[in-house]
C-alpha cells in the first residue's frame, strides 16, 4: 500500500538525495521519455528535488508502470544469482531494489496528501490497488523469501555458535548490529506479508490488501475533502493578544 508514513519526510529527503544511485537500467528509464518529469534525471535540480512545477497527474501512471517493471527486474537478478545467498547479494540487494519506484511513490504520496486535486484523486483511486498488488507480488516473488530466509537462519546459527567473541561492533558473521536489524526486519516483514502462505492463501491475501488499500484511499480522500471545507470564524475579541501582523 502506498501511503504517507510516520517517517515519510525523512524517506522523501533520502529519496531526493539518492537520484545518482540508480542502476544503469533505471537511469535508462529516466532518460527514455524525457517528456515525463518523473522519469527525468533530477541530478541537475536544486538539491536533487523533484521538478514539482512540471509534474502533472497524467505522468504518474506511466512512471509507476516503468518503476514496477524495473523493480521486478531487480528482484529477478537477486533470485537468479548463481551465488549462495549472502547479506550483500540478497539483503543489501533487496534494500536497494526498486529505487525508481520508491522515488516516484514518495512524490505521489507527497502530492496526494497536499494538493488532493480531482485529477490526482482519480489517479490515486486507479493506481492504489495496482500498487498494492505489486507490493504483494514482491513479498511472494518466487525464490526471494527463500534466499532471505537462508541468510536469516544462517546468521542466527552462526551467532549462536559464536561463544568466543565479546565485541559489540560486529557479530561472528561480520555483520554490524544495523545490518542484523535490517535482515531481521526484512524477514519479519516478509513473514507478516504472507510469504510463507500457500499459493491459494497468497492470492486471497493479495486481494484483501488491494481492497483495503482502495478503502483506505477513499477514506483519506473523504477526510481531506472534509478538512478543505472546514473554517473557523474569529472576532477581534477572539484574537486579542495576537500580533497586529497576524490580525491584518
Amino acid at each position: 500500500i502506498i501511503s504517507t508514513t510516520t517517517n515519510n519526510n525523512s524517506r522523501f529527503a533520502t529519496m531526493c538525495s539518492e537520484t545518482n544511485n540508480l542502476n544503469d537500467n533505471e537511469k535508462s528509464s529516466l532518460t527514455s521519455k524525457p517528456s515525463n518529469p518523473l522519469l527525468d534525471d533530477w541530478s541537475t535540480q536544486p538539491f536533487h528535488l523533484p521538478p514539482f512545477h512540471k509534474i502533472q497527474p497524467s505522468h504518474f501512471k506511466e512512471a509507476f508502470e516503468q518503476g514496477m517493471a524495473q523493480h521486478l527486474i531487480d528482484l529477478d537478478k537477486i533470485v537468479n544469482s548463481s551465488e549462495p545467498p549472502t547479506f550483500q547479494n540478497t539483503i543489501e540487494a533487496y534494500d536497494r531494489a526498486g529505487a525508481l519506484l520508491d522515488r516516484i511513490s514518495q512524490v505521489f504520496s507527497n502530492m496526494c496528501s497536499s494538493l488532493n486535486t480531482e485529477e490526482l484523486k482519480l489517479v490515486q483511486t486507479e493506481m492504489v490497488p495496482i500498487l498494492s498488488r505489486h507490493s504483494s507480488s514482491v513479498t511472494t516473488y518466487p525464490g526471494l523469501f527463500e534466499r532471505i530466509s537462508t541468510v536469516y537462519h544462517d546468521s542466527k546459527s552462526s551467532k549462536n555458535d559464536d561463544t568466543s567473541s565479546t565485541t559489540t561492533a560486529t557479530n561472528s558473521n561480520n555483520l554490524t548490529p544495523e545490518q542484523h536489524r535490517l535482515m531481521e526486519r526484512f524477514y519479519m516483514d516478509f513473514t507478516r506479508s504472507g510469504a510463507a502462505f500457500s499459493p491459494e492463501e497468497k492470492k486471497e491475501y493479495a486481494e484483501i490488501k488491494a481492497q483495503l488499500a482502495s478503502l483506505q484511499t477513499q477514506f483519506s480522500q473523504n477526510v481531506m475533502i472534509d478538512e478543505e471545507s472546514f473554517e473557523i470564524v474569529l472576532t477581534l475579541e477572539d484574537m486579542e493578544g495576537c500580533p497586529a501582523s497576524l490580525i491584518e
